[in-house]
């Protein structure tokens, strides 16, 4: 279970606006004079604040990328050792994503996002949320927080002092750790492939990576076919072969086939593998030399993954 949070665009505005409908109608149960407006809205009046004041954050909470919760951070200024109060002005996780301890992972987050000292408070009447955060920032803080009231506010209020990267408590059921997974990017991938690529060079001698990649293009120069591939130590792997609809049975696959083993010869290739389903070419592979290799049964449900190799010594 992937736990993160995105902070909301304004663009996004109204699906916040949505949650906070939610999350107003829970928080009903402890505030009851908190009445309905004529449309039948609860409405949340410092909503616009979050893009239109300095000092205020919103957040989404996802897990797997599905919208789980949000959370309002605001920044209050500084105390007088010159560290940065921030207060939880809301957090809102779904009923269904509570028992998993979502709320933790996301709360963890923010506290590492934002470093300096932290005010949560509860109002008297909400024992569940009282519970659950005396539970999170002591796990957070190993202990290390203060319990306060303030005149102007109604329950109880944790204080501490968050770090960047803070190592919390030990939880192997938690998704969470100091160092966050994210979703990442194709530049992301590309850098995670390259280094290991480069650890791979240090461990094989004569290693090497080489992408080939081929495609014909009608006279419009549009792509309607194409290969990619790479070369790997002593062999080629190719990924995909792919022609448009309008041009099979053209010999269009043929040709970039085996214009592509002509490449892995002149490289010095000993053999190439790959990989297709049932559902694809793997007869057409079969005419033309390649022995399969191994076979996973229901991938995609229903169909075969197969996996080829043809020998070019």
């Amino acid at each position: 279970m992937l736990i993160s949070i995105q902070k909301v665009e304004y663009e996004q505005k109204s699906i916040l606006r949505n949650l906070l409908e939610l999350y107003r109608y829970d928080f009903s149960e402890f505030f009851p004079e908190d009445d309905l407006n004529p449309q039948g809205l609860f409405e949340y009046k410092y909503l616009d604040h979050y893009w239109t004041e300095d000092g205020r954050f919103p957040f989404f909470i996802k897990v797997n990328d599905k919208l789980a919760g949000f959370a309002l951070v605001r920044e209050l200024g500084t105390n007088d050792g010159d560290e940065t109060i921030y207060w939880m002005a809301e957090f809102f996780v779904l009923k269904n994503y509570r028992r998993l301890k979502v709320g933790q992972g996301a709360a963890y987050e923010l506290f590492n996002r934002f470093p300096g000292l932290w005010k949560v408070a509860q109002i008297e009447a909400n024992v569940p949320a009282r519970a659950f955060w005396r539970k999170t920032i002591d796990s957070y803080t190993n202990g290390a927080y203060k319990e306060i009231e303030e005149a102007d506010w109604n329950g109880p209020i944790q204080t501490f002092t968050s770090v960047s990267g803070r190592v919390h408590r030990s939880d192997e059921s938690l998704a969470v750790s100091p160092h966050q997974i994210q979703v990442g990017s194709s530049d992301d991938a590309a850098y995670v492939r390259n280094k290991l690529i480069e650890f791979n060079a240090r461990h094989v001698p004569n290693g090497r990576y080489e992408e080939v990649n081929l495609c014909l293009k009608n006279d419009k120069g549009e792509i309607i076919a194409g290969l990619n591939s790479a070369v790997c130590w002593n062999w080629m792997e190719i990924d995909i072969l792919w022609v448009h609809d309008d041009n099979k049975r053209q010999g269009l696959g043929k040709q970039l086939l085996e214009e592509a083993e002509q490449i892995a010869r002149a490289k010095d290739c000993a053999f190439i593998k790959l990989n297709t389903f049932s559902f694809q070419a793997p007869e057409f592979y079969k005419k033309y030399g390649y022995t399969e290799i191994g076979v996973i049964e229901n991938a995609p449900l229903g169909n075969k993954h197969y996996y080829y190799k043809k020998d070019l010594n």
